[in-house]
């Protein structure tokens, strides 16, 4: 059986940097995810700030069951996912290279939709029925969710990019 290399093994400063940026990106998804993302005011008189955990807890309390399950999976629990994936493998021992890219292709692929789409559709849903009746502000977890969301899209592109160079060296050295 051949040795399947690794990102780590071959490439070993740039998935120290990966590695460095996954930390990062955890960092800002944590400060995104629990700082304040908006600040609703009703009437110019009440005040409301609102994170992405207030605003799950809030559902759950409404009763909203539906709308927490795929605000919940989709930016939080599968952003949390793919970052543990990829950290795995940019620093761990290889995974079959067919289950590898195959996961890695999948996240690229549908990664995208999984916190970001969902997440302005959400505020765009909240923004027009609040209407006349509020004004809506938006605050740092905001900035900090959007920068996670972007790094992370970054960091997937460069480890799909990685993982074809890895096939092709892979593949040259079956044939040798």
């Amino acid at each position: 059986m051949n040795h399947v290399i690794t990102i780590a093994e071959q490439f070993p400063k740039t998935a120290k940097i990966i590695q460095l940026l996954l930390v990062m990106t955890l960092l800002l998804f944590i400060a995104g995810v629990s700082l304040p993302i908006l600040t609703i005011t009703k009437l110019l008189v009440v005040s409301n700030e609102v994170s992405i955990l207030t605003g799950l807890l809030q559902l759950l309390e409404e009763q909203q069951y539906l709308v927490f399950v795929v605000i919940f999976l989709f930016s939080i629990v599968l952003p949390l996912l793919k970052l543990y994936y990829l950290f795995l493998l940019s620093a761990k021992k290889a995974v079959e290279n067919n289950v590898y890219s195959k996961y890695l292709h999948l996240m690229h692929r549908y990664g995208r939709w999984s916190m970001l789409d969902v997440f302005v559709i959400a505020i765009l849903i909240m923004t027009v029925k609040l209407g006349a009746l509020a004004s809506v502000e938006i605050e740092p977890g905001m900035y900090f969710f959007t920068a996670a969301v972007l790094l992370l899209m970054i960091i997937t592109s460069v480890m799909v990019k990685l993982e074809s160079k890895l096939v092709s060296i892979q593949t040259s050295n079956d044939i040798h």
